[in-house]
This record gives C-alpha cells, sequence and structure tokens, in this order.
C-alpha cells in the first residue's frame, strides 16, 4: 500500500512539474501581460536560442517585436524593429 501511495505521489509530481521551457514561456507571456515588450521578445529570443526545434518562442519574438513597432513616430526605430523582427526567423 506504502508503495503505491508512493507511486502516486511521484506520477502526480512528475505530471504537475513544468519543464523550463514552459516556465520561460509563462514568463515572457506574462511579461506581454504587463506591456513589457521589449523584455518578452528579448525573453522569446532566448527560449528560441535554447530550443530550436519549438517555432513558437521564434514567432512570439517577432511579433512582439512587430507589435511593439506600431505607433513609433521614428522610422528608423520601425525599420530596426521590423529587421529584426524578420531576423528572428533567419529570413528575409
Amino acid at each position: 500500500m506504502k508503495k503505491l501511495l508512493l507511486l502516486v505521489l511521484f506520477v502526480s509530481s512528475a505530471i504537475a512539474a513544468q519543464s523550463k521551457y514552459q516556465q520561460g514561456m509563462q514568463k515572457a507571456f506574462q511579461l506581454w501581460e504587463e506591456g513589457k515588450m521589449t523584455e518578452a521578445s528579448q525573453l522569446f529570443e532566448r527560449i528560441s536560442n535554447a530550443e530550436p526545434l519549438k517555432w513558437k518562442p521564434a514567432y512570439y519574438a517577432a511579433m512582439t517585436e512587430i507589435l511593439s513597432s506600431f505607433g513609433l513616430k521614428d522610422e528608423k526605430k520601425t525599420k530596426r524593429k521590423i529587421d529584426k523582427s524578420s531576423g528572428v526567423f533567419g529570413c528575409c
């Protein structure tokens, strides 16, 4: 009975545990919700570099860069953000 209880506890804790990828993505989305677009984009980029086979961090890094360029008056800053967003995917 004790072994069964220990097994159940171990399995449930393994299921509840989050990977560093999931924790990082949650933190980046939290930063985004708080309006900290630059920090969110940088975190998405770091996650993307650490997890090159996952496409979502690169996608969201580019998206936050593009969205943060809306409303900018300085054309150079806007161009830099757009260029950075296309560089995240390694295209263009």
